[in-house]
């Protein structure tokens, strides 16, 4: 389990910077493009973000023993971030449960 399955949802798997991201039907809302992306131990890909607001997105695998620790984290500027943070906020139960789905926890 990788970085692969984190971004396949969002179409990045592979992703190039400049590429336009846009979550599928079954992810929870997430737009914008591809600024970096790293393929060391630690993979990852930052986003610019224009859904749920303005601001930058990492999504990053890294593995740990026989587990992979997953991250999706936003960070939000602009004039509409307090909205937006408190949209993300709001959809926290969503991306829970998206991320409880794809990624249960072990025992």
């Amino acid at each position: 389990m990788g970085i692969g399955l984190l971004a396949a949802p969002f179409g990045l798997v592979d992703a190039q910077v400049g590429q336009k991201v846009q979550s599928g039907a079954d992810a929870p809302d997430l737009a914008g493009k591809v600024e970096v992306t790293g393929r060391s131990e630690e993979k990852y890909t930052m986003l610019q973000i224009s859904e749920p607001g303005p601001g930058g997105c990492q999504l990053f695998a890294m593995p740990m023993g026989e587990q992979n620790y997953m991250s999706l984290r936003f960070y939000l500027f602009g004039e509409t971030a307090a909205a937006a943070a408190a949209a993300v906020a709001q959809s926290e139960p969503e991306w829970s449960r998206w991320f409880g789905e794809r990624f249960p926890m072990g025992e």
